[in-house]
Parts: structure tokens; C-alpha cells; sequence
């Protein structure tokens, strides 16, 4: 039976001295330190998929941190999160099946009931690559919308596409769907699943596409995981199915290519909300969006999370999971995470329990954390955690996001409410 691994042990520096040697998003260590660390995260990996070895897997991964911190003079490597971006990246990378072995041309495909045709770079350029995921219009042949709308040479030789073939029944694409009845959600989450599984695909940089019809699947989808992605482009005649979805684009930068009164309803609707964060390019392109794409990147760990869900099997926010709600009954979360007070902020409506993911890019860890919740506050000290930290990452496989330790803070009544 496999026994939960130890939690490593270290003196850890002063929070002065971390704030010092590390500002937010630089790494400390040497590339070889991020390959090595890789290798081990990647074998705890294996072990955790065939079920044998965890804890020897997971101790050597434990040991190889202990020895780096030892030679960082016992300061927290769990507190440089960059660098285990770096290191989840890797693992992740060696673990691609490279299957689709097509580069520099269009290539359709059928897998797991999806209907696609993907375009990767002939000569890729080193890392992982910005992925554009796009759900086609009604009528619209994958191949056919790629040649047509992201045709520019240097997108071509630069990001991953993807284009989706949504199916005939237009009536289900802005909805979630499952596995029996597969929705606009259910059908780009399964095609993402298949481009990463294939190529480097930079998680900080995955975008949504949708095609005139095809963005009912797109805003559903950012609705329900605003998280995943970096943000939201729309082409042509494009309609917002639901304008009070679009509360949770806060993080969620929008591009609309050619669009119409539909694309300025929706830049209307963020403005209104304050985000300001919609650009509308009524004769752009493949270059403009290519030009978009290259100065927009996910904000993985947002100061302020405003999140309405709208299924109840999305319950996640960027550093937040929702547990005990109903859509019905219209729950809501405000939160945000003050650094310079270490304090993160939540007001839950209709929400029974919460669990809040941290790392030291939100609040530092060295200091004790002061929650309030609907009002009512306390303070505690967060321990980070390297074994919640690895096996967070192998159930979601998100490397640009890496939380190194949670918390389940009481949820008392909200007075306004």
C-alpha cells in the first residue's frame, strides 16, 4: 500500500530576505537544476498513472528539493514559483505522445469523436507555443476555416491551431454538455486535451476561438473555466448568447475580428462592468489577432476574482474552488488577494464551503495569512505543502498555474444576504 509521502523539512529564510533574492515571476535556479527536477516530477508522474512506486517516486522528488534548498543557504523552494512552473512544464513536455506528425501544413483528423484539423509550425521554434483553439462556424470544414482565417505567415510559424468541428445540432454548442451528450464545453475541452497531449502547448497562452455560430461553444466554455485560458477571440457575426456571462471575464482579455453589433454589444457589456478589456478590429485578421495574441499572456494568479457559475460541475476560479452550490439558486464569489497585507478577501453568496489555493505570487507564506470571509476575519499560518503540490499537478496538468499550499476556511452566512 502506498503510504503518503513526508512533508520536506527546511529552516526557511526570512520573508524580508526571500522578498530580496526573489521578485514575483523570476526564477532562481539553473536550467539543469529545472531538467533534473523535471525528470523526478515526471517519473512521480508515471508512477502515479500506473499506480506503482508512488511513494519512492514522490521521496525522490522530496530529497532532490531538500538538496537544493540546502545549497539556497534553507530557503523555500516552494516559494519560487517560477521556477515550478519551469519544472511542471518539462515533466509535462516528456510526456508527449507525438502521434499527429504533420508540421507546416494543414492536416484534418478524427479522435475521441472530435472533428479537427490542426496546423503546427514546420520549424518550431524553441518551447512551447501559444495555441489557438477554434470552433468553427455552422457549415464551415475545419481545414477550410483555417486556410481562410489563419492563413498569415508569421501566426503559421509561431502558434499551434486547432480548428473544432462543432456538428450539425448548432441548438447544443452553447451548452456544457458530457460525455452522452457532448456540448460546445465538452467538445473543446476534449480537443485541448488531444493538442496537449500532442505538442508543447505554452498553458499561459491557450485562446478561444469561435466563428460566427462556433462562439456560442467559446463563451461558454470561458464562462465556465475562465481560468484555462489566456483570452477569447471572436470572428465575424458573432452574438452573445448570455450578456450577464460575460461578469466572468474580469482575466479575460477579448478580441473581435470583423464583428458586427454583436461584437459591440459584448465590448458594451465589459465596459459597463469596468474591464475594459474587450478591443474591437472591425477589418482585422489573421495578422491583427497574431499581434494580439503575442502581447496577451493568462494572468494565472489575478489579485481579484469575480466568478458566477453557470453549471453546476464549474466550480473553479483561478485560485478558488466552489463546493456545495447550486446554479439555481444564482451563487456568486468576490475575492481578492492582497499581497502588501497578506490578506485574501472573499465574499461567497450561496456557496456552503470554499477551498483557497495559495502560493507566494498571492500572499507570502512566510507570514501568517489574515482571511475574511462574508466579513468574519481570522489569521493563520499556511504551511506549503510539496506533496499537495505534486499531486495538484498531476490530477489538473495546468503548469502555468502551481499552488504550493490550500486551505478550507470556515463559510459563515453572508450578511448581505
Amino acid at each position: 500500500m502506498n503510504m503518503p509521502l513526508p512533508i520536506a523539512t527546511s529552516t526557511l529564510a526570512s520573508s524580508l530576505l526571500v522578498a530580496l533574492l526573489l521578485g514575483p515571476g523570476e526564477t532562481r535556479l539553473k536550467e539543469s537544476d529545472h531538467k533534473a527536477l523535471g525528470k523526478l516530477v515526471g517519473s512521480y508522474f508515471t508512477a502515479q498513472s500506473e499506480e506503482k512506486g508512488i511513494f519512492e517516486a514522490g521521496q525522490k522528488v522530496i530529497d532532490q528539493i531538500a538538496s537544493i534548498e540546502k545549497r539556497l543557504k534553507g530557503e523555500s523552494l516552494l516559494a519560487s514559483v517560477a521556477d515550478w512552473e519551469q519544472v511542471f512544464r518539462l515533466a509535462t513536455d516528456d510526456r508527449l505522445k507525438e502521434t499527429l506528425k504533420k508540421r507546416g501544413e494543414v492536416s484534418s483528423h478524427q479522435l475521441e469523436g472530435v472533428t479537427f484539423a490542426y496546423c503546427v509550425p514546420k520549424k518550431a521554434p524553441k518551447g512551447a507555443l501559444p495555441l489557438v483553439l477554434i470552433a468553427c462556424d455552422a457549415g464551415e470544414a475545419p481545414a477550410a476555416h483555417l486556410d481562410a482565417h489563419w492563413n498569415d505567415p508569421a501566426l503559421r510559424e509561431g502558434a499551434i491551431l486547432m480548428a473544432i468541428d462543432l456538428g450539425k445540432d448548432t441548438q447544443s454548442w452553447g451548452m456544457f454538455g458530457s460525455p452522452t451528450t457532448p456540448g460546445g464545453t465538452f467538445q473543446l475541452m476534449t480537443a485541448l486535451r488531444i493538442i496537449q497531449g500532442q505538442f508543447a502547448v505554452d498553458h499561459n497562452r491557450r485562446f478561444l476561438a469561435g466563428a460566427g455560430k462556433g462562439f456560442a461553444a467559446v463563451e461558454i466554455t470561458a464562462t465556465c473555466l475562465p481560468y484555462l485560458f489566456a483570452g477569447v477571440i471572436g470572428i465575424g457575426d458573432v452574438l452573445a448568447s448570455d450578456l450577464a456571462s460575460f461578469e466572468n471575464f474580469r482575466t479575460l482579455p477579448s478580441l473581435f475580428l470583423k464583428g458586427g453589433d454583436g461584437a459591440k454589444a459584448i465590448e458594451g457589456k465589459l465596459t459597463e462592468l469596468g474591464y475594459s478589456n474587450a478591443k474591437l478590429e472591425p477589418e482585422g485578421a489573421a495578422a491583427q489577432a497574431w499581434a494580439w495574441i503575442g502581447a496577451t499572456q493568462r494572468n494565472a494568479y489575478p489579485d481579484h476574482i469575480t466568478y458566477v457559475p453557470k453549471d453546476d460541475r464549474a466550480g473553479s476560479a483561478p485560485w478558488l474552488s466552489l463546493v456545495g452550490f447550486q446554479v439555481a439558486e444564482q451563487p456568486r464569489i468576490e475575492a481578492r488577494a492582497d499581497k502588501a497585507t497578506n490578506t485574501i478577501t472573499i465574499d461567497a453568496q450561496k456557496i456552503s464551503s470554499l477551498v483557497v489555493f495559495l502560493n507566494d505570487e498571492l500572499v507570502d507564506l512566510e507570514k501568517p495569512v489574515k482571511f475574511v470571509i462574508n466579513g468574519a476575519a481570522h489569521e493563520r499560518k499556511v504551511e506549503r505543502n510539496p506533496v499537495d503540490m505534486l499531486q495538484s499537478q498531476f490530477r489538473v496538468g495546468d503548469w502555468g498555474r502551481v499552488f504550493t499550499a490550500f486551505v478550507t476556511p470556515d463559510v459563515p452566512p453572508n450578511p448581505a444576504k
